[in-house]
């Protein structure tokens, strides 16, 4: 079962409408009507940078119990479980900005719920009865043995923040600069690695990841081959080392910024590269945190 929200009016305010909802959803970014419309509407908030996603749904048909202050009305919002802690905190303020817009409250049906009926609910208060309901998930994904792609939340918290930051790095470092998005990829074990591609020895902003996918011309005979594979971050990153910034902000990272001078070349022509398909990519749908009790994220840099 998902982590819901029944959404209601306080009493004496109109209806909510599709086009109020269409007003207000299309000012968020990564928010869209998802499906072809009629009587039951549905938009879908979907950042395919971080794969965060949750869905707002209009169903006129619904008839929820009205309270002394709220009445009913035909929207609700799903939010999966089994997630990457940093689900919620993404989440969690584009549904409080949804709610204070449309100018409704929330009844959350949670077990773990503050409150009984509906009300208010402010960011934090949803984050953390998403993340409550959403350790119970894990926890039970792990108690049944299922192999299951498994993360920190070190690791995962560090792929958000990257990717959240990857657009707006890219744009400030210029075109000439490559800023690589981060993958993931399941273990035999279900561990999960992160990889970013580094091609042609290029001008790049490398994050830390496990894995870097290179990429290099071997010469056969009269022709040129292109090789490609993967090679630990720490290869790469001792390389580098006396060829690279290190930079903090907006997230840790390495900036080569230089043209591959020759002995450079001929190290990466002599590294022994793993094949790509040797690591199996998985979304950030897939991934449990192994360590549910490390401290909680913290929310991006309001911009």
């Amino acid at each position: 079962m998902p982590f819901e929200l029944i959404l209601y009016r306080p009493r004496g305010r109109p209806p909510v409408t599709i086009e109020d909802v269409d007003r207000i959803a299309t000012m968020i970014p990564h928010f869209a009507k998802d499906g072809p419309g009629g009587d039951t509407v549905q938009w879908r908030y979907k950042n395919q940078e971080t794969g965060v996603h949750f869905t707002l749904r209009y169903n006129p048909e619904n008839k929820n119990t009205n309270y002394v202050d709220w009445n009913d009305s035909p929207l609700s919002i799903s939010v999966a479980l089994s997630r990457p802690t940093f689900f919620g905190f993404e989440a969690a303020p584009v549904i409080a900005r949804l709610m204070k817009d449309l100018n409704l409250g929330a009844l959350d049906k949670q077990p773990s719920a503050i409150y009984r009926q509906p009300a208010r609910l402010t960011e934090e208060q949803i984050r953390m009865s998403w993340e409550k309901s959403n350790q119970a998930a894990v926890q039970a994904i792990v108690s049944s043995g299922k192999n299951v792609a498994r993360a920190s939340r070190e690791k995962m918290d560090y792929f958000w923040r990257y990717m959240s930051s990857r657009a707006a790095l890219q744009e400030s470092l210029g075109p000439d600069v490559l800023v690589p998005a981060m993958n993931l990829h399941k273990g035999r074990d279900g561990s999960v690695k992160t990889s970013c591609i580094w091609p042609d020895a290029a001008k790049v902003a490398l994050p830390e990841v496990d894995l870097v996918l290179v990429s290099r011309e071997e010469k056969k005979f009269l022709s040129k081959k292109k090789i490609s594979g993967a090679v630990s971050y720490a290869k790469i990153s001792a390389m580098l080392k006396q060829r690279v910034e290190e930079k903090k902000e907006p997230v840790k990272y390495v900036l080569f910024n230089k043209i591959a001078d020759k002995d450079l070349m001929e190290n990466l022509s002599a590294l022994t590269l793993e094949p790509p398909e040797s690591f199996p990519k998985v979304s950030a749908d897939d991934v449990v945190e192994a360590a549910m009790q490390k401290p909680a994220s913290q929310p991006l840099p309001k911009k």
